[in-house]
Parts: C-alpha cells; structure tokens; sequence
C-alpha cells in the first residue's frame, strides 16, 4: 500500500503533466500587409490596365482620414467621373480592399477626388499608395 505522501507526490506529478499538455501556442502572427505601390507601379498597371480595358482609369490614394471614412484620390481626370460614381480599392497584390462613392471633386486641391468608402469583407481601409481604379461606363 501506498503512503499518503506517495500518493500526494504522484497526484501533483500527474496533475502537473496535464496541465502542462493542456497548454496551447500562441497562433501564427498574420502576415505583414503588402507594400504600397509607386506612382511609377501604378502607371505602368495604368497602361496595362487601359490595354485590356480602354475604359480603366486608375488612382493612387494620397491620404486617408480613417474616422470619416474618406480617401484622397489623385489620377483619375475629373472628366472621366462624376460625383456619386463607385471607385474599387485595391492594394499591391490587387487585393479588392474597399469600395466607395465618390463625394466630392476638390479642383483647388491638387485636383483630388474625395471617396467615402466602406471596408470589403476580409479587406482593410485604403492607405496611402493602394490603388484605386473606376471602370467607366461606354467612354
């Protein structure tokens, strides 16, 4: 037969190793985003884009105010849009990240179009550099 004390020393062993197997590691980090494109990189896929598609026109995000929900959009001539129109996020992996509408054309600003937009499912807000693209309709 067992002493007490034998049998408190196997018990705290045995507890011991169950509680050790019952720890779980930590998850994998996510990956890191990808980096943003270049103007160089956005006009390059501009002219790929507009090969494909004459009726393509892309931009490049120049700031975002992330607690509004807006974006600045430089490259896309006010000519090819209109207020109201739907734009497309994307980031350099051509990840669809967000969608918008188009609020405001700011002629004394650079000649930036304002985006309200909403996230994707799975996306992110636009940051500087991620691509923004519109497809116009029969131009």
């Amino acid at each position: 037969m067992l002493s007490r004390r034998t049998v408190a020393m196997l018990s705290q062993v045995v507890l011991g190793g169950v509680l050790a197997g019952c720890h779980q590691e930590p998850p994998p980090p996510p990956p890191a985003p990808p980096p943003p494109m270049s103007s160089a990189q956005i006009s390059r896929m501009q002219q790929d884009y507009i090969k494909a598609d004459p009726n393509m026109r892309l931009g490049r995000v120049e700031g975002v105010r992330a607690q509004d929900s807006l974006a600045a959009v430089s490259g896309i001539a006010f000519g090819d849009v209109r207020l109201k129109d739907a734009v497309t996020f994307a980031d350099s992996s051509n990840k669809v990240i967000a969608n918008g509408l188009i609020i405001t054309m700011d002629k004394e600003n650079a000649s930036l179009l304002v985006v309200k937009y909403e996230i994707a499912p799975g996306g992110r807000a636009p940051e500087l550099g991620d691509v923004v693209y519109r497809v116009m309709a029969g131009k």
